[in-house]
């Protein structure tokens, strides 16, 4: 899984694509996700970085919306404790 998300997923989806760059596509993320605190976590902070930043593009270098949402999500999921019916395996 590290050789796809390093050689692919990261570089198109979310650098090349920015797919959860906008609303629409991380409110299509939220959706996929079942545990309701961490979409509601998520979501409440989303929402409140896009009213700060707005929608404007990045800057060169810097990493896309999609790259720190992503690690987000990761972060939200590696809090929660293995084993437990709000983790899919």
């Amino acid at each position: 899984m590290d050789t796809l998300s390093t050689e692919y997923f990261i570089p198109v989806v979310l650098m090349d694509q920015d797919c959860f760059g906008t609303r629409q596509g991380w409110q299509t993320l939220l959706e996929l996700i079942p545990d309701r605190e961490i979409v509601g976590r998520l979501q409440s902070k989303w929402e409140a970085e896009e009213e700060i930043e707005g929608d404007e593009p990045r800057g060169k270098g810097e990493a896309t919306r999609s790259e720190e949402r992503w690690e987000d999500l990761r972060k939200e999921i590696k809090d929660t404790p293995k084993g437990t019916p709000k983790r899919v395996r």
